[in-house]
C-alpha cells in the first residue's frame, strides 16, 4: 500500500462537509450531519436517489430547511439533526472541514 493511499484515507476520515448553498453536498454519502456522532443520516437509503443533493431540502427564499420535505424522507432522529443545522451562509458553497 503506498504511502499516499494510506495518508489519503486518514485524510478523507477526518474531513466532512460544511453545508453552504447545498448544491455540492450528497445527502446520502458525504459526511455533513454534525449533531451525528459519524456526520451520516440514520436513515436507511433504500429507494431513494444516492446523487440527491442537500440544496432542495432548503428554502432558498426564506433561508430555512424545507420541513415538509425533510419529515416525508427521514427519520425523526434525522429531522431533528437536520433542522438543529443553521443554515448560515446559503450563498457561499459548501465546504470540506476537518472534524478531528
Amino acid at each position: 500500500m503506498s504511502v499516499w493511499f494510506m495518508a489519503r484515507h486518514l485524510l478523507l476520515k477526518g474531513i466532512r462537509k460544511r453545508t453552504g448553498d447545498g448544491c455540492n453536498t450528497c445527502v446520502w454519502t458525504d459526511l455533513w450531519l454534525p449533531c451525528h456522532p459519524n456526520f451520516k443520516l440514520i436513515t436507511n437509503p433504500t429507494g431513494q436517489d444516492m446523487n440527491q443533493r442537500i440544496s432542495p431540502l432548503i428554502n432558498h427564499d426564506w433561508k430555512v430547511w424545507d420541513e415538509n420535505k425533510i419529515r416525508n424522507q427521514f427519520l425523526a432522529v434525522d429531522v431533528d439533526g437536520i433542522r438543529s443545522m443553521p443554515l448560515r451562509n446559503l450563498e457561499s458553497f459548501d465546504l470540506l472541514v476537518g472534524h478531528i
